[in-house]
């Protein structure tokens, strides 16, 4: 189920769809090589597939500052390291924003505000799903810290090194490397993540990677991504122990969903209501199912 909810947040970055499956086989098998428990490998690997899972929570405000094109903006923003100027710049450029908008927005001081705080919003809305799937705090953690740097210069608490959550620390290099390896090849995602090791990526989880990128590259694309992202799950497995806990995931799913658009708040909600309704009226036995149908529709 989290591997299905992960694909929504690939498409609304604008990447490739089974991205977050791939980056967190990799992270996973970074977690295994560099000696974590089964319990920290579980959190690297609950911490990548939900790493950017709150992302649709700012569409809205992100197209209305940003030239319109919310997805567009993330897909570039994504493979730029913001902290080098002349890469920020050409990024601004090529999302067509103007001086006029940019000084709209309180100049390169008010982009950066509202990065800070987009961040912020999206990594809430994440960790708050993590909270409602009952994974661990850590997971929770690791999600709220998806925008932070090794180096100090992320966002939204400017945390650095160690300071930031170890499994979202294995999930900026799993992420780094499938992004630029679908864009570049393996050649450039090996470069990639080696210039940006010591400042948005751990180099010791970097390294690890670095020791066999081709062979961990062409690990995390198997022939059926589905049934090996299922498979990467560390021991023991989670599973909902309850209709209650199924269903608080579900409206979580819905939930974030509505997100998308800010007239949406609460109607995956209305919509699984109704539809339990007029199900009672016509096929009682099959109320429940349709009430979590309801709630996943978008």
């Amino acid at each position: 189920m989290v591997a299905a909810l992960s694909v929504t947040s690939d498409l609304t970055r604008g990447h490739p769809p089974g991205e977050a499956m791939r980056a967190c086989l990799l992270a996973t098998e970074l977690a295994r090589r560099a000696g974590l428990d089964p319990i920290g490998q579980s959190d690297v690997y609950y911490g990548t597939l939900l790493r950017f899972v709150g992302c649709a929570a700012t569409s809205h405000e992100i197209a209305a500052a940003l030239g319109g094109d919310d997805v567009g903006v993330r897909a570039r923003g994504d493979l730029i390291d913001p902290t080098v100027p002349e890469q920020a710049q050409q990024f601004m450029a090529d999302i067509g924003v103007s001086m006029a908008q940019l000084g709209a927005l309180g100049g390169p001081a008010g982009v950066a505000r509202l990065k800070a705080e987009g961040a912020r919003a999206d990594c809430e809305v994440g960790a708050g799903l993590a909270g409602r799937l009952r994974l661990s705090e850590e997971v929770g953690r690791a999600v709220l810290d998806a925008f932070e740097r090794y180096d100090g210069h992320g966002v939204p608490g400017g945390r650095a090194g160690d300071e930031i959550e170890p499994a979202a620390r294995f999930a900026a290099v799993g992420f780094t490397a499938v992004m630029f390896d679908a864009v570049g090849g393996r050649a450039v995602a090996a470069q990639t993540a080696a210039q940006w090791s010591g400042r948005a990526l751990d180099p010791a989880v970097t390294a690890v990677f670095l020791d066999a990128p081709d062979e961990l590259l062409r690990a995390s694309d198997p022939d059926d991504l589905w049934a090996a992202a299922v498979d990467c799950e560390p021991q023991p497995r989670r599973v909902f122990r309850d209709d209650a806990a199924l269903e608080d995931a579900l409206a979580g799913f819905g939930d974030a969903a509505d997100l998308k658009s800010p007239w949406f708040t609460g109607h995956s909600g209305g919509v699984a209501r109704l539809a339990r309704a007029a199900a009672g009226q016509l096929e009682p036995a099959a109320a429940g199912l349709v009430y979590l149908a309801g709630l996943v529709h978008d």
